[in-house]
């Protein structure tokens, strides 16, 4: 059994931020999107091009899933957008557009 320390006050491992200001949307991301390729692929995500169906725009999706190996992994997901956030001023960093959730992943919507 993997020992964590948990910060007291909102019972997140230890180093982890949990506040996020982009929503999380559940409506079906193929009604905004056109998913149109794989970009790329990782240990944890596949990176999927895809259009904006009202601007044209192109962003890349990056479909993280919420379970890995029989864990839930949201909390490390809502780091990662709490960490985007942060970032957001940053002319080095993407910026994070929207995201979505399915029954078994987390999309972020990246420029």
């Amino acid at each position: 059994m993997s020992r964590r320390r948990l910060d007291s006050r909102s019972g997140l491992p230890a180093g982890l931020l949990g506040e996020i200001q982009t929503p999380i949307s559940t409506e079906p991301m193929e009604n905004v999107y056109e998913i149109t390729g794989e970009l790329g692929r990782g240990k944890f995500a596949v990176v999927k091009r895809c259009v904006e169906k009202i601007s044209g725009k192109v962003f890349a999706a990056k479909f993280l899933r919420k379970r890995r190996r029989g864990r839930d992994c949201r909390v490390e997901v809502i780091h990662e957008m709490a960490v985007l956030e942060m970032a957001r001023n940053n002319a080095r960093v993407v910026n994070l557009h929207a995201a979505y959730e399915t029954d078994h992943d987390i999309v972020l919507v990246l420029e």
